[in-house]
């Protein structure tokens, strides 16, 4: 039976030829980028590989503790599925690294960044609203203990996904428009995570609180890809239209395209207040102003 791909598989083939004819001249952009932000904001960027389980993460100067005089980007392994367009997709990957960490440089200098923090407090809310799904799921006969970690997991999935989907929108457009060499790789990277990534809450058991909130996070992700990255050319979002999941998603989608329409510094934390509040959780962002191994230094000494 043919497979049915979100994307005109054509398009992906001639997509993916342009970034292996890319490839050189696309990592030079990103050293060059790179070396760019250090000059200007005057803190080294270091790259380094995750260890295998590890994930990967971009961290600022002001996000690390404890306190590491540089800007520190830990890239990822691809999975089995995209292994074999691992080498045409890392600039981009690079290139998602280097526009947050260029972004949050960019909103110090304006003097309005912040670090978004998810309180304890905020944190057990969250996990009181699931009690009852939790004792519900109990009385079935399942796993406390299972239950207990699926709570876990959603909370962390809900604060990094409110935390993260805004930024990857200002990210992936801001790349789009000053790299369009990145542009091939972009449009294979994209499609093939939504294809085969395994961040789609949809694969995996969600207290039900948090069931429609998650789905509709990365479900707005999927209609930006759509809509404004790809101008149209895929469907990653089209099963979702009309459902519960799609139309909070679209509501998700209209505010992102409301903020990140007039790009200003700082403009993706008042997106990621937006994306709180809009699933349901208004409360649940505490923004500081210091660096992160301060404010942790000061809730350790009150312990």
């Amino acid at each position: 039976m043919r497979i049915k791909y979100p994307f005109d598989y054509s398009v992906m083939v001639e997509q993916t030829k342009l970034a292996q004819i890319n490839e050189q001249d696309a990592q030079r952009e990103m050293r060059n980028f790179r070396r760019s932000i250090q000059d200007k904001y005057g803190y080294e960027i270091k790259l380094e590989r995750a260890q295998a389980g590890v994930l990967p993460k971009t961290t600022t100067v002001w996000d690390q503790d404890p306190p590491v005089m540089c800007h520190t980007i830990r890239l990822g392994s691809p999975s089995q599925e995209m292994m074999s367009s691992a080498r045409i997709m890392e600039p981009y990957v690079r290139g998602q690294a280097l526009m947050k960490i260029e972004i949050e440089c960019v909103a110090r200098e304006a003097g309005v960044h912040k670090l978004y923090v998810m309180t304890r407090e905020s944190a057990n809310d969250i996990r009181g609203l699931c009690e009852p799904w939790v004792q519900e799921e109990i009385s079935k006969g399942k796993s406390e203990k299972e239950l207990r970690k699926v709570v876990g997991s959603a909370v962390f999935g809900l604060s990094y996904s409110v935390n993260s989907y805004p930024t990857k929108m200002l990210v992936d457009l801001e790349l789009n428009r000053r790299f369009p060499i990145l542009r091939p790789a972009q449009f294979v990277r994209e499609n093939l995570w939504e294809l085969y990534g395994s961040n789609d809450p949809s694969k995996v058991m969600l207290p039900d609180p948090l069931t429609v909130p998650l789905r509709a996070l990365h479900a707005a992700n999927r209609l930006f890809l759509d809509e404004d990255l790809f101008n149209g050319t895929t469907t990653h979002f089209a099963a979702l239209r009309g459902t519960t999941v799609g139309n909070l998603a679209e509501e998700l989608f209209k505010a992102a395209k409301t903020e990140y329409g007039s790009v200003s510094p700082g403009c993706h934390y008042a997106l990621m207040n937006r994306f709180a509040e809009i699933t349901g959780f208004p409360n649940m962002i505490k923004w500081e102003d210091r660096p992160r191994h301060e404010y942790l230094a000061e809730t350790a000494s009150f312990n």
